[in-house]
């Protein structure tokens, strides 16, 4: 009979340690020492109240570890040791994954999502052994600033920046986009709107300025989110959304138009957005505003509706 795997929470006096195994497994090359150093100021950043490291052990031998940020929004990110990585036991990082996922969703999270670098067979594998399920192959895309125009003068429309509007307002217009929306609508129901907007607002630099409701003969009719990078000159639309009654009016351009051309007087150098790479209506309205694809990552989630299923 093998040797019992013991699964815990990592002690403070072995962080390194299990970050190391979390980066490269037990391999010692200098590069992945170097990314290891990289990965555990990241996780300093963070605080360590956020943080969830746990590994997998028999005998003292570590065969798996496993961490999970938490982010402003009850949202977790995984990262674990790969599946390729020297050392590594896979049935025990499936365990490992599980049973680390099940108590952050338990003690309060709304979801744990890992992102993954396609085709990743081997990983998708692992996940879903572990209880993930795939929510959407996510499309990164790119406009380059190099001169924008502001949208032409229309007297129904109107313009209001953060300061303008209430969070109750922005509240009841994000929650209204959601309906029909083709953007991860199996996330619609996961979070509270008052967490979904604290996410959105520590996703980068949060810019008051740059937060607008687009009215339409003075009634609400959509709103784009717009936040500045920590490290480079790019704005991130963190959200853009329509609602139902004002689809189909050109709305989505105009919002797009109007954040470039702020973002431009702001001194970016271009903005960037993601999106779920089934909804193919808004893919379409952003290349025809210039947007253009440059990365693609295939995310996975366990959820707590998930979780209670498999318990019952």
């Amino acid at each position: 009979m093998d040797p019992a795997i013991t699964i815990k929470p990592v002690s403070s006096r072995n962080r390194t340690a299990a970050i190391r195994f979390v980066v490269a497994g037990a391999s010692r090359d200098p590069i992945h020492q170097v990314a290891t150093e990289a990965l555990r100021h990241m996780v300093m950043g963070c605080g360590w109240q956020n943080i969830r490291l746990w590994w997998a052990n028999r005998q003292g031998r570590c065969l798996a570890a496993g961490m999970i940020i938490e982010n402003v929004g009850k949202v977790g990110m995984l990262f674990h040791t790969p599946i390729s990585a020297e050392g590594v036991e896979i049935r025990s990082l499936i365990e490992l994954v599980h049973n680390m996922s099940s108590h952050a969703l338990d003690e309060g999270l709304s979801m744990v999502q890992a992102h993954l670098e396609p085709p990743a067979t081997g990983e998708i594998e692992m996940l879903t052994a572990g209880g993930f399920e795939k929510l959407t192959r996510i499309v990164y895309m790119n406009l380059d600033l190099k001169k924008v125009c502001l949208p032409e003068h229309d007297a129904e429309i109107s313009w209001r920046k953060y300061d303008e509007f209430t969070e109750t307002e922005l509240a009841d217009v994000i929650l209204r986009t959601y309906e029909g929306t083709l953007d991860c609508p199996s996330m619609n129901d996961l979070r509270e709107i008052a967490d979904i907007i604290s996410g959105h607002k520590r996703h980068g630099i949060f810019s008051p300025e740059s937060w607008w409701l687009i009215d339409r003969g003075g009634h609400p009719c959509g709103c784009i989110l717009v936040n500045d990078s920590h490290t480079t000159r790019v704005a991130e639309i963190v959200y853009l959304g329509v609602v139902p009654e004002y689809r189909g009016f050109a709305i989505g351009q105009l919002l797009l138009r109007y954040a470039a051309a702020q973002a431009y007087r702001r001194g970016r150098k271009a903005v960037t957005l993601a999106t779920d790479a089934e909804n193919h209506y808004a893919r379409r309205i952003y290349e025809v505003a210039g947007f253009r694809e440059k990365a693609s990552r295939l995310s996975y989630i366990m959820r707590r509706r998930i979780l209670t299923r498999d318990r019952t």
